[in-house]
């Protein structure tokens, strides 16, 4: 399916003015979520006590418990304390957000129609207007590389699971959340890059923030006129 095609295929659920302002919208939703999101971690140090002892309370029976240190107990992340369908939502949007690049460049309309439909209309705008400088890099796999819509979950779960872990700063501290949460996963070679893992967390973290905020009754999308193409990304 062509890019033109595409593009047709989408305007038939969504006007461009509705675009450009759900677009919009969600920038100034993001900048705002990004604030919030950033302002809570700079008190990330005061929070270490609190995240040794609920690591040290969840693994108090664990067998690998000994091989775990001070430093490695703070590393203890957020995600470990969510229910099952949190969790699974996180890990499914981790592993979107962690392609925003490769989405971008995508022109395969089932595929591109299935994002939108598990991050919503507000999100994947957003996602798909993201400037490249704002963007993680695209990985190395070739567009035609993406999984096609009927295995595409499956694939951004298992894509989700590899940022979670990744994004915890302690090695051993990754072997026993993955024996915990997946104990049939195997650690993928090369291993996932630490910094990239804790950008595509953040980043689906606050898109699910930003976006729950415009379904809010107080945050409806306006309907006219459209607000600014302009309007200020988050940095």
């Amino acid at each position: 399916m062509t890019a033109a095609v595409l593009s047709k295929e989408m305007s038939k659920a969504m006007s461009k003015e509705a675009a450009t302002a759900i677009a919009s919208a969600m920038s100034n939703a993001m900048a705002n979520a990004m604030t919030s999101f950033l302002s809570s971690a700079m008190t990330d140090a005061l929070r270490a006590r609190p995240r040794r002892q609920a690591a040290a309370r969840v693994l108090a029976d664990d067998p690998r418990r000994a091989q775990l240190g001070w430093d490695d107990l703070a590393a203890w992340p957020d995600w470990a304390a969510l229910e099952p369908d949190a969790l699974h939502a996180l890990q499914r949007d981790c592993g979107l957000w962690l392609h925003t690049a490769d989405w971008q460049r995508c022109i395969c309309g089932a595929r591109l129609k299935q994002v939108q439909h598990l991050l919503g209309d507000a999100a994947f705008a957003w996602l798909m207007a993201l400037p490249q400088a704002s963007c993680m890099p695209a990985t190395a796999m070739p567009v035609g590389a993406l999984p096609d819509a009927a295995n595409l979950d499956a694939w951004l779960l298992d894509e989700g699971r590899e940022v979670l872990l990744a994004s915890v700063g302690s090695a051993p501290l990754r072997v026993v959340l993955r024996e915990r949460r997946w104990p049939r996963s195997l650690p993928p070679l090369p291993a996932r890059d630490t910094a990239r893992a804790q950008q595509a967390l953040v980043t689906a973290q606050v898109a699910a923030q930003a976006s729950a905020a415009l379904r809010s009754p107080a945050a409806a999308l306006p309907s006219s006129p459209p607000l600014p193409a302009t309007a200020a990304r988050p940095a």
